[in-house]
């Protein structure tokens, strides 16, 4: 956006206040509109230590083992698992996607067209995000990211056709791998908050995140120091690895019905 707008028109000052007073406002929506889940006030009121009748003293774990304990769930609970794989699955093609879109863009564009179609590319996954929050109320998240994530493979495979095709195809190819490559992202953060330990949910939550961004990092290192030696046709389809880790690990979720 900022490299597409007429220079001076569009302040990259003003861009990022802006982002900041949508963020906060965001944060502030969520605070106001959602509920603590059940037993937070208990477990944020709960004494280290605790009298029982007969026993005395009865010391607690302390919380930072208890969160160690917590993270160890990402390996050792399969739910847990599942999730957090599936997750890393889509970091490991989300930003590198959009870090090289700007190269599959300037094989039909030119100048500032390529940021106006990334700008629009990239918008697309706010849709697949909504939609995909609105599908999962009624189908469930492991399905809706298990979708997007299949979708988005089938996208990064047919990378090599697509950039051959008429620019109708191109353009359909490139709205659909946008609105699925992100859209699946929210339902990752529901489905490991839904499984992890409930002590612990904000923890795991940000031990996974650290670890997709660093997968992400890792992830774009690579494929653009390839894209400096190869054809975008040769690497792009190597992106679907991602969705396929995701996958297989969700299905193991669509298979084995959450414990009541």
């Amino acid at each position: 956006l900022l490299a597409a707008a007429p220079m001076g028109s569009l302040p990259w000052g003003g861009v990022m206040v802006g982002v900041a007073l949508l963020c906060a406002a965001g944060g502030w929506l969520l605070a106001r509109s959602l509920p603590d889940p059940p037993g937070a006030g208990l477990a944020r009121s709960a004494p280290v230590a605790s009298v029982m009748p007969g026993a005395g003293l009865v010391a607690r774990p302390a919380p930072s083992s208890s969160y160690l304990r917590a993270l160890t769930s990402l390996w050792t609970e399969r739910r847990v698992r599942a999730s957090v794989l599936g997750y890393f699955g889509h970091m490991f093609e989300l930003y590198t996607m959009w870090v090289l879109l700007p190269l599959i863009l300037a094989t039909r564009l030119q100048g500032a067209a390529i940021s106006w179609a990334a700008f629009f590319v990239l918008g697309a996954g706010a849709f697949g995000c909504g939609a995909g929050g609105w599908i999962a109320q009624r189908v469930g998240s492991a399905r809706v990211a298990g979708t997007q994530l299949a979708v988005s493979g089938l996208c990064c495979l047919a990378a090599p056709w697509a950039l051959g095709a008429s620019d109708a195809v191109f353009v359909v190819w490139l709205v659909v791998w946008g609105i699925t490559v992100a859209g699946d992202s929210p339902q990752f953060s529901a489905l490991t908050a839904r499984n992890a330990p409930a002590h612990a949910v904000g923890s795991v939550l940000t031990f996974t995140n650290c670890l997709g961004f660093a997968i992400s990092i890792a992830s774009i290192e690579f494929f653009v120091r390839w894209a400096a030696r190869a054809p975008l046709a040769e690497l792009l389809p190597w992106l679907a690895l991602g969705p396929l880790v995701g996958v297989l690990a969700l299905s193991w979720l669509l298979r084995v019905p959450r414990p009541a």
